[in-house]
């Protein structure tokens, strides 16, 4: 088996957000949900093959996903010796009652809150999120991180939805060395 630093797997490609640097491309449009069926099938091929350091549980948004708690419980029995890490922007995770308790028993996981702006209305809209985690942490003892991705974000297109295309100069070497996406923990 081949250890890696980090997989990744989306639960959901729709997010409620419409980020203009969406490194997931979420805000093109995309829809749909990985059922629990699907997500066991496509982890199964791998479990044999790969150990991942850090498992991540993303999407678009993952907390829009009606299953959540269930994909945390997934990740887990296939990568027990993981770190599952749950990235999202926080605005459905009340959604999840189940969540905390599950996170709980599981000293090797952690909510890893995405920030996207650093702007009075949206810390506003982030209020609720905020002190929702807050209680998690104190009356469920889980970890909580908090990233903010909208320091880190790059345009890697341009155009939306059909007429999307990349960005074209001529040097893909110089573009990679300067992509701070590749940094992303």
């Amino acid at each position: 088996m081949k250890s890696i630093p980090h997989l990744e797997i989306h639960l959901a490609h729709a997010c409620n957000l419409a980020c203009e640097s969406c490194s997931h491309y979420s805000n093109q449009g995309h829809k749909g949900i990985l059922s629990l069926a699907e997500a066991e099938h496509s982890m199964k091929l791998w479990h044999r093959r790969l150990v991942p350091h850090t498992f991540s549980l993303l999407g678009g948004e993952p907390s829009i996903h009606p299953d959540l708690p269930e994909f945390v419980l997934l990740a887990r029995r296939i990568w027990p010796s993981a770190h599952l890490r749950l990235v999202t922007n926080g605005f459905f995770l009340h959604r999840h009652p189940a969540l905390p308790a599950i996170l709980q028993r599981d000293h090797n996981t952690s909510i890893y809150l995405s920030i996207h702006h650093d702007g009075p209305e949206y810390a506003e809209k982030l209020r609720p999120v905020m002190e929702l985690l807050k209680s998690w942490v104190r009356n469920y003892r889980i970890r909580v991180n908090i990233y903010l991705s909208f320091k880190h974000w790059t345009r890697v297109y341009r155009g939306s939805r059909s007429a999307m295309e990349p960005l074209k100069n001529g040097l893909p070497r110089q573009s990679w060395e300067r992509c701070p996406a590749k940094h992303y923990p």
